[in-house]
């Protein structure tokens, strides 16, 4: 990492924890970059949190805390009406006897020191098969508009206004099928568990018992890390999940599902990365083990070259032929799979072969129509 990176991850740190850490002043901070990064990584709440929990005295000419300013606006005034979307769907849902459950995002805003600086992104919402077809009818009612389904994974996504709206009927990623087999046996067992509510506005918005959401939210962005990349939010969702939850999680039931569902090096990794460089408490990373940290520190690159959702890098070539465009995705996907195999190689494997398969299928199925 170079000297710009390590005072973003300090930033983060006095962000992500509402405290001054001890600080190297021995080079000059880049805020533009600073600024740029925390766009990057889709941070910008927590990093302007950071800086002020940081003392630094700050340049009065710098043009950075002017645009740091109008985003962490902006983002409060998001959260603010994401909220409130939030509420009205899942009051829908209880006048319909739709049971559901709020994950990830504005879940996991909670568990920040101050839910207003997480920048938002979609409302993604978690129910079972049947639960999932009578909301799938009730939101594109009240969407108003059509929306976009894949019926392979029970995934509907449509936009209620500006919002981007996505339900959930299963836990499939299409790439590992052996996991999710796995997840598929683990999640029902979990229905077992107690169910947390948010009471917001006067409406009760179901979440995920707490053992269900650690893992829930690990397997969102390492799935999304493999394919398509990652930025640091979701991690951080995490790492907060686990810290403020902590005491509600069962640590041993969690070991043991870490287990069976067999990914246990990759949550060994990216354990090691919470604690070494984002601040979390050794206690909340589950299975921290330093030995990791040759691994961690190459996921972070990855993650720090790369940006949320791979944005930094991939591009888009919006008049690129089909086929072209089909086949520079498959290359940047085997290079990607090449430099992954350095780190999770038998996981590495079987999400290029679930691309590749997934892949032929899509595009045989544009052929024919």
């Amino acid at each position: 990492m170079n000297e710009e990176e390590r005072h973003f991850l300090y930033f983060l740190r006095c962000g992500l924890w509402n405290l001054r850490e001890s600080y190297d002043g021995s080079s000059e901070i880049r805020w533009d970059r600073i600024y740029d990064l925390a766009l990057q990584q889709t941070v910008a709440g927590v990093i302007a949190d950071g800086i002020t929990m940081a003392g630094i005295p700050i340049p009065t000419n710098e043009a950075a805390f002017g645009k740091f300013a109008g985003t962490v606006f902006a983002t409060e005034r998001r959260n603010t009406q994401m909220d409130a979307l939030v509420v009205k769907i899942f009051r829908a849902f209880s006048e319909n006897g739709i049971k559901a459950f709020l994950v990830k995002g504005q879940e996991a805003a909670r568990a920040y020191p101050d839910p207003s600086k997480r920048q938002p992104g979609d409302i993604d919402i978690f129910m079972d098969a049947g639960n999932y077809m009578k909301a799938k009818s009730l939101v594109a009612l009240i969407s108003g508009c059509g929306g976009i389904e894949r019926e392979s994974n029970l995934h509907y996504a449509t936009e209620l206004g500006d919002v981007e709206v996505e339900l959930h009927g299963s836990f499939k990623s299409l790439t590992d099928r052996n996991l999710d087999k796995r997840v598929i046996v683990w999640a029902e067992e979990m229905t077992d568990f107690p169910c947390p509510v948010w009471k917001e506005g006067g409406t009760e918005i179901g979440l995920l018992p707490y053992n269900f959401e650690a893992i829930f939210l690990f397997l969102h962005f390492f799935h999304h890390f493999m394919t398509s990349g990652l930025g640091l939010r979701q991690i951080c969702d995490w790492v907060r999940y686990l810290y403020v939850n902590k005491d509600n999680i069962d640590r041993v039931r969690l070991e043991k599902d870490i287990s069976r569902l067999g990914i246990v090096l990759p949550w060994r990794v990216f354990a090691c990365l919470a604690v070494d460089y984002l601040g979390c408490p050794e206690d909340s990373a589950l299975l921290y083990d330093d030995s990791y940290s040759r691994k961690a520190l190459k996921v972070l690159e990855r993650i720090m070259k790369t940006g949320n959702f791979g944005k930094s890098v991939r591009g888009k070539r919006r008049n690129e032929r089909y086929l072209v465009r089909k086949t520079r995705s498959f290359f940047i996907s085997f290079k990607d799979f090449i430099r992954l195999s350095l780190i999770f190689p038998k996981e590495s494997l079987l999400n290029f072969s679930g691309f590749c398969r997934e892949g032929m299928g899509a595009v045989m199925n544009d052929i024919k129509n």
